[in-house]
């Protein structure tokens, strides 16, 4: 008899957080457990994913299209009013599926978790945490929020760490996120053949947000094209910031050489036509993109920030930097004189990719989770 588990998140499309799970959800080998996913609200993009994989079930809690918001306080308030609707739905679906065990992903997810941890006790709950807790986030009132669940995850140690204070006596542990680098490397396989050495481009990938720090990498990059002919700047992702960050390259001379290209799904060629990733966040869960970059073999340059760092080795797979442009640039100007050192750096990261951040280890931790909660249920 197969164990139900369930997943519940607030999606927002195909980013970071879905596409690490999608990639769970389809490398899951254990036997004896069969995944649910339910969407907060409704995600046509998102759900399409999903439902491509066939060892999983996908239910819509409420069949409501909800905007991303630009702020999570915002996001917040809007929950809020539909927050007993949703709690009530879920009761529902865990007990309609029979599900023995619940995962919150991420905040809103733990919200519309809540009633069901407090109340469904034959049911074992985990929330975990797909960022780092920042200042503001370190209310008291995640301590109310987090007090029913069984375990609280980070999806990286900084993750894991920063949630230390809101959840005391918890048994706190973090399930390093992984991805697929065989599928990475074969779909790389397949890619049209572009030589690094034609050109020097950078790359960098993610939802254009303040937090992303793309406005660094600009000013970084307008240093390194007056020095270095023909480099490129290759800027994947949408987001609020998209115009924003357009308006700042045409100031500083350099909208010739940067290629806004929104969101692409052959992001894997993209960086395999580059050579060198850049990473500027202010803090992540684990990065997907930068474990991407790490598979296909590219050098990176990350500004120190948790959850970002911690899955580098500095100055072997990645130059670690403070939040300055003139560091940056300086980093990137060293890797565009020496092909050898991107060569090294890259083939470094490629390693440490496949030993460290598969997502084979990261069915593993799952399924070492799902044990140790049946365990509690005996």
């Amino acid at each position: 008899m197969s164990i139900n588990v369930a997943h519940v998140m607030r999606t927002y499309g195909i980013h970071g957080g879905e596409s690490q799970l999608a990639q769970l959800f389809s490398s899951f080998s254990e036997p004896g457990f069969q995944h649910f996913f339910f969407f907060v609200y409704r995600d046509e993009v998102c759900q399409g994913h999903f439902s491509a994989i066939p060892q999983l079930q996908t239910e819509t809690l409420l069949d409501l299209r909800s905007k991303v918001f630009p702020s999570l306080r915002r996001e917040m308030l809007a929950l809020l009013f539909l927050l007993p609707i949703l709690q009530v739905r879920l009761i529902l679906a865990l007990r309609r599926n029979q599900c023995r065990i619940c995962v919150a992903h991420g905040v809103q997810g733990a919200m519309v978790a809540w009633l069901a941890a407090t109340f469904l006790r034959k049911v074992r709950f985990v929330y975990v945490h797909r960022g780092t807790k920042s200042a503001q986030g370190k209310n008291p009132l995640f301590k109310l929020l987090y007090r029913p669940f069984d375990v609280i995850a980070g999806v990286s140690r900084a993750s894991a760490d920063s949630l230390r204070d809101l959840a005391p006596g918890k048994k706190l542990i973090a399930i390093e996120n992984g991805i697929d680098w065989q599928a990475i490397e074969a779909e790389l396989g397949q890619c049209p053949t572009v030589a690094r050495s034609d050109r020097f481009v950078i790359v960098c990938v993610g939802r254009l947000l303040p937090a992303k720090g793309q406005s660094l990498i600009l000013e970084a990059f307008a240093d390194v094209q007056t020095k270095v002919p023909g480099a490129e700047l290759f800027v994947i992702g949408t987001g609020p910031d998209a115009a924003i960050l357009q308006r700042r390259a045409e100031q500083l001379g350099i909208s010739d050489t940067v290629r806004f290209l929104g969101d692409r799904k052959d992001v894997v060629c993209l960086l395999g036509q580059s050579n060198v990733f850049v990473h500027a966040s202010e803090s992540e869960g684990l990065s997907n993109a930068v474990l991407e970059a790490m598979a296909v073999g590219l050098p990176s340059i990350v500004l120190a920030a948790p959850g970002v760092t911690e899955c580098h080795v500095e100055a072997e797979t990645a130059f670690v930097i403070s939040r300055s442009h003139a560091e940056l640039s300086a980093c990137l100007l060293l890797l565009a004189v020496d092909p050898f050192l991107c060569k090294r750096m890259g083939q470094a990261a490629r390693a440490r990719v496949r030993e460290h951040y598969s997502i084979a280890e990261n069915c593993k931790r799952y399924a070492a989770l799902y044990y140790q909660l049946i365990s509690l249920q005996n």
